[in-house]
């Protein structure tokens, strides 16, 4: 800057208020069931209710990401090809795209590119691409398209101070155990420009 001229300038504004969605699920057994079955069954009943709520959970973040993102068209109507997903990588300008984020169809598609024949899978979903990014599956989510951010500064996470909760109750009359496990949460940009998306161009 020559001497004299105004700095630019980065304003932080309170943020509007976010409020937050309880997700939860309940468990009810009979006390006979409780103290007969297996504990390892047990587990992975709660496990799998972890799973439902951290499913739900993405959801929410995918629709906070889909919001008002600026969106970029691919290169060939109805498709996406190799060089769409490095051009995506491009788009975010002063971030890195260190995530793309797809629907378990458009994943697949991806995944048959010929151009990842030998990419390695990171696990069940994710694939490492070449160019330095992951692209991960988000089940629940059926939008078709592919959502590239910087995880260091497109979103934010809220919760409530206690995390998850898991309350119990016993009912006597009933001979019923009920427990409860929820949390509080909700999503909300951090900066807008650290995420893009990637759509169908259309004929």
């Amino acid at each position: 800057l020559a001497a004299g001229s105004t700095l630019p300038e980065t304003a932080i504004k309170p943020a509007d208020s976010v409020e937050l969605i309880k997700y939860g699920r309940m468990i009810t057994a009979p006390y006979e069931v409780i103290c007969n079955q297996k504990l390892e069954l047990f587990a992975c009943t709660l496990k799998s209710i972890g799973r439902m709520i951290a499913n739900a959970i993405v959801t929410n973040c995918m629709t906070t990401l889909t919001t008002d993102t600026t969106q970029i068209s691919s290169s060939v109507s109805g498709e996406f090809s190799y060089a769409d997903l490095v051009s995506l990588a491009s788009k975010i300008s002063d971030y890195n795209v260190t995530t793309l984020l797809a629907s378990p169809s458009i994943f697949g598609k991806i995944s048959a590119l010929p151009e990842l024949a030998e990419c390695k899978a990171a696990d069940d979903n994710c694939i490492q691409l070449p160019f330095g990014p992951r692209i991960y599956r988000v089940s629940g989510y059926t939008g078709t398209g592919i959502v590239a951010i910087d995880r260091n500064y497109a979103l934010q996470l809220i919760t409530n101070t206690a995390g998850v909760v898991i309350e119990y109750e016993k009912l006597i009359s009933k001979l019923t155990n009920n427990i409860i496990v929820s949390v509080y949460f909700n999503s909300q940009k951090v900066i807008p420009a650290a995420s893009v998306m990637l759509v169908y161009k259309t004929a």
